[in-house]
């Protein structure tokens, strides 16, 4: 069935998982019309919230257009070392820097240091005030 294939042996794996999410699912919403669960406006909220206030963004637009310019800069570089690969290449470079970016709050010496020039972040303190205002 599989041969030699190994890309035919991992899409069976990808469709037999996502034939058991599927069951998982509409089993479990199978037991809950069972038990006579019905979804009513206070089942789930629509979204969640923290009882702590949002910090207003409070980046310059300069802060802005120096983040903007470097998550930029720091896509190009990154889809230039993925290219390579044989295959559909797929991937948010806008998520990778926001991740890469708290990451970096908690990095010292050496290694903040190569992590701001790979991910051409501005210099300065303002990063996350700037990511904050981009979100």
């Amino acid at each position: 069935m599989y041969g030699n294939n190994t890309g035919s042996k991992e899409m069976s794996r990808s469709a037999w998982l996502a034939m058991f999410v599927m069951v998982v699912c509409l089993t479990a919403v199978a037991l809950l019309a069972a038990c006579g669960v019905k979804p009513g406006p206070n089942a789930m909220p629509d979204t969640a919230r923290s009882d702590k206030e949002r910090a207003e963004p409070t980046a310059t637009d300069a802060e802005l257009a120096a983040l903007v310019d470097g998550n930029s800069t720091f896509a190009f570089d990154l889809y230039q070392a993925l290219r390579v690969r044989d295959g559909n290449l797929f991937y948010s470079p806008h998520s990778i820097s926001l991740a890469l970016g708290m990451v970096y709050a908690g990095a010292r010496g050496q290694t903040a240091s190569q992590m701001a020039e790979t991910l051409h972040l501005p210099p300065g303190d303002r990063l996350h005030p700037a990511f904050n205002a981009l979100a």
